[in-house]
């Protein structure tokens, strides 16, 4: 009876799963890449990469100030010439998509330049 019971208890354990974090761990002194055998997984986690909260708080409210700043200065056509050209876009597809000469898209790309330098300095 006492080995019945021990042998359910084996197995009742055995299928909790209790332990499965610990049984399927990846271990951080491995190799982080396939190919390369030279870095491990702790070296990719770097300590030094851990932002403080203040200022992560205190980056975002310079950045929405330097974006509100400069989004008052812009002309409508200079904020859509802004848009496409932060997208990607070449001066020649914002001159298309615009309908309007590639020099236009140059003068405003080089007017939101000047504004946005200044804005910044001004913050």
């Amino acid at each position: 009876m006492c080995i019945e019971r021990q042998l359910i208890t084996a197995i009742k354990t055995s299928n909790r799963q209790k332990h499965m974090p610990l049984n399927s761990y990846l271990s951080l002194n491995m190799s982080a890449y396939e190919d390369d055998e030279t870095e491990s997984v702790m070296d990719i986690f770097d300590s030094n990469t851990i932002e403080d909260p203040l200022d992560t708080i205190t980056k975002k409210e310079y950045y929405l100030a330097i974006e509100n700043a400069i989004d008052k200065s812009l002309s409508d056509f200079e904020k859509k010439v802004l848009n496409r050209f932060a997208k990607g876009e070449s001066y020649v597809q914002i001159a298309d998509k615009l309908n309007t000469p590639v020099k236009s898209v140059d003068n405003a790309i080089q007017r939101i330049r000047k504004k946005a330098i200044r804005n910044i300095v001004e913050e």
